[in-house]
């Protein structure tokens, strides 16, 4: 599960991100819920398992199947534009040894996926909100870590921003220290620290 701040506030959720098209999430407490019935929310999980994840053909069949939120995971490019995938090197989707954070995005754009029996390449997080448009909230998975998460940070908030209000999306990491220094410099943000292994232990410092 991971713990979202809102101002200070915060949510505790239940995430069990499987390797799913669709996840049905109870979220407990927060936000004048107090006492109330946890209501499910739907996630589209990296956009659906009936395309090559994290592209806009896999959020259309989240989107279809009815999602409320579209998880997508992001990593920083060698000319730092905030890009849509999961792995932090191509090898899996498109059987090259190719670096994201190594390779500048024309490049990398350039690069066949294949997933699915489907075919497509990779996008920007400003590509998937444009597409998107509204119709469902993103839950951006930021994940580098250290510096480097920091600085994907920055990018990510930057790209979101000039959209609409940076409550219309949700980010999360699992590296403590990204998710700290999102806290703390974009307190109006709603930010998740994803919890997995010992990483629990972190949860006092947090609340």
């Amino acid at each position: 599960f991971f713990i979202m701040s809102k101002n200070r506030t915060f949510i505790h959720v239940l995430l069990a991100l499987l390797a799913v098209a669709i996840l049905v999430v109870p979220v407990v407490g927060g936000g004048g819920t107090q006492g109330g019935s946890a209501q499910p929310v739907v996630i589209g999980h990296r956009g659906s398992a009936y395309a090559v994840e994290n592209t806009p053909t896999a959020m259309r069949h989240a989107l279809d199947a009815g999602a409320q939120l579209l998880e997508v995971d992001v990593y920083l490019s060698a000319d730092c534009v905030p890009v849509l995938c999961h792995d932090s090197n191509l090898s899996r989707l498109a059987g090259l040894d190719v670096d994201i954070s190594d390779t500048y995005f024309a490049e990398l754009s350039s690069i066949q996926l294949s997933q699915n029996s489907q075919i497509s390449r990779l996008i920007t997080l400003e590509q998937a909100i444009e597409y998107v448009d509204g119709r469902a909230r993103l839950l951006i998975e930021l994940k580098q870590q250290g510096e480097a998460g920091m600085a994907l940070a920055d990018r990510v908030m930057q790209a979101t921003a000039q959209y609409t209000g940076a409550g219309d999306f949700l980010y999360m990491s699992q590296d403590y220290e990204t998710a700290m220094y999102m806290m703390n410099k974009y307190p109006q943000a709603n930010v998740g620290f994803c919890l997995y292994g010992d990483s629990a232990a972190c949860v006092d410092d947090l609340c």
